[in-house]
């Protein structure tokens, strides 16, 4: 059996488990935006401080929560949904830079096939319920992708029409036999 080594405050004595939990929440909630811009820049993630206010009031802890611990995967289940349009780009960017500055795999799920396209580099696209997979596309776009530049291009239209046509085909499919 593993022996704990004990730290002792205030005449209690806690377990390096507890300690380290305690100050992982006070991290989370006490860092600063500056302080979490200069996180990202450590990391070689340059972004205005406006940018991380936006992400920081949208998502709480989330980023230093990554930051810190840097996870192999990040799973990010519909983030951008209850945000508008030009947030939702800025962060998608921003995510973007995340991704290429530290090694993780990020899973996103997301129902809008432009952001699925602009994010990816595979997109695996479900059917309906009862869910399994209906098409596992590559997608080719090179990096670093912009979102006026990337969406414009040709390549990035004919992805984004393809697994639109899928899907809505799919749906219609659905909805006569359902």
């Amino acid at each position: 059996m593993r022996r704990m080594r004990k730290i002792s405050y205030s005449g209690y004595r806690f377990p390096p488990e507890i300690i380290h939990q305690a100050v992982w929440l006070y991290l989370q909630f006490t860092l600063s935006f500056r302080d979490v811009e200069d996180l990202l820049a450590e990391r070689g993630i340059v972004v205005s401080y406006e940018t991380v206010r936006r992400w920081v009031n949208h998502f709480g802890p989330l980023i230093p929560r990554g930051l810190i611990c840097e996870p192999e995967v990040l799973l990010m289940d519909e983030p951008f949904s209850a945000v508008d349009a030009m947030t939702r780009a800025i962060l998608q960017e921003l995510i973007l830079k995340i991704w290429e500055a530290l090694p993780i795999t990020v899973l996103f799920v997301t129902h809008d096939v432009d952001e699925a396209v602009f994010l990816s580099d595979r997109i695996i696209s479900l059917s309906r319920a009862p869910a399994s997979l209906r098409e596992d596309v590559l997608i080719d776009l090179p990096y670093p992708r912009d979102q006026i530049v990337t969406r414009a291009a040709p390549e990035f239209h004919a992805f984004r029409q393809t697994l639109f046509s899928s899907i809505f085909q799919q749906e219609k499919e659905g909805l006569a036999h359902g």
